[in-house]
């Protein structure tokens, strides 16, 4: 069982991993109102250990936008999905759902990086 919704977990992971790159001059999670310039819109799309015969794979599939909040402009989308081969069983899950959330904070900052650059 979650302690949380997984979507909600993973946004404060969202705003340190950014924060940890120095790309913008501040960082803030919801429920914050006040002006952005920019605001990057996540959705956790999928989020779960699938059992195939004696393997078993964790799956995250996890889109982003950023948008420019002056123009209204979307400045760009990504999509990601990304499989992790585990054990068959809870803690195996729970190793590879770690593992494919590294790997998706390491490309969404780098890919934040490169579209602001």
């Amino acid at each position: 069982q979650w302690a949380a919704l997984p979507s909600e977990m993973l946004t404060p992971l969202i705003a340190q991993s950014i924060r940890c790159s120095h790309l913008f001059k501040a960082v803030v999670n919801p429920p914050f109102t006040g002006n952005t310039d920019e605001t990057l819109t996540t959705q956790l799309l999928n989020f779960r250990q699938e059992f195939l015969n004696q393997r078993s794979f964790f799956h995250i599939s996890f889109s982003a936008q950023l948008t420019n909040n002056l123009t209204n402009q979307i400045i760009a989308a990504q999509h990601w999905n990304f499989t992790i081969p585990s054990s068959n069983n809870p803690k195996g899950g729970a190793i590879a759902a770690n593992q494919a959330t590294s790997l998706l904070m390491t490309n969404l900052t780098s890919w934040l990086i490169k579209v602001n650059s």
